[in-house]
């Protein structure tokens, strides 16, 4: 992990760059573009120029969405434990109080019924809070603003998300320090739905199997009552090795 954080970081060096640097064509890979635009490369990670690793052959078209998830992927595994304690205690009064802001940020923000089709998945907010966290909130920024002043930096968003942005709204009560609390309750809201929607699987198979085993033992039951009514009917039985017999009359 140690490595991916390092590589996040030669990318923040690379980027500064890439900010001024005209005329790269987007198809050049990442390691084409920093050894024309970057003299000094000794101090950069080596998934960057090594021949062997991935990371250097990637376009540069690509290269922000490769930042971006490795971005999500330092805060799942290392910062998601270091958050600050103002993000993370006491932040709201009680937990009647947490409960209303998760829920207003998320009325107005994926459950909102006139907000795009692309911005009602909620893995897309939460990728944006992530962001925010990581990349403005680990400063030293006032954290009692509106959320929805930083909502609307585009650095926060995949750049096909970023047309869509007037459509925002989120309420002035809700701050810059409720993020972490909002994030964990959209988690635990997904984490609820999937276990809900897995034991409404389950619980259709085993519906399903249920039917079809009641369906096989009417079969079973239906084939030996016509069994039994033709041995009535004719006078015969059927023995274990399905021969039949004639049955004495007396």
């Amino acid at each position: 992990m140690n490595d991916v954080r390092q590589f996040l970081g030669s990318l923040d060096y690379v980027f500064t760059y890439f900010r001024h640097a005209t005329g790269r064509p987007p198809t050049s890979t990442l390691k084409e573009s920093v050894k024309v635009l970057i003299h000094n490369t000794s101090h950069l990670h080596s998934y960057i120029l090594n021949e062997q690793q991935p990371f250097g052959n990637i376009q540069v078209k690509y290269v922000i969405n490769l930042y971006e998830l490795i971005e999500e992927l330092v805060f799942d595994e290392i910062m998601k434990n270091y958050v600050k304690q103002e993000l993370t205690t006491d932040v709201c009064i009680n937990e009647e109080e947490k409960e209303n802001i998760i829920g207003q940020f998320i009325c107005s923000t994926y459950m909102l019924d006139n907000i795009p089709q692309q911005l009602k998945d909620p893995r897309v907010w939460l990728s944006v809070l992530k962001r925010l966290i990581i990349r403005v909130i680990t400063a030293n920024i006032d954290l009692n603003v509106p959320m929805q002043i930083y909502m609307q930096r585009t650095d926060l968003w995949n750049e096909d998300l970023i047309q869509y942005l007037d459509f925002i709204n989120i309420n002035d009560n809700i701050l810059v320090r409720h993020t972490y609390v909002i994030l964990e309750g959209i988690e635990a809201k997904l984490a609820l739905n999937n276990k809900l929607n897995t034991d409404n699987k389950t619980n259709n198979e085993s519906e399903n199997l249920r039917d079809w085993c009641q369906a096989k033992n009417e079969d079973i039951n239906r084939l030996t009552t016509l069994t039994t009514t033709e041995a009535a009917t004719t006078g015969t039985t059927i023995t274990g090795n399905n021969k039949k017999k004639k049955l004495r009359v007396d």
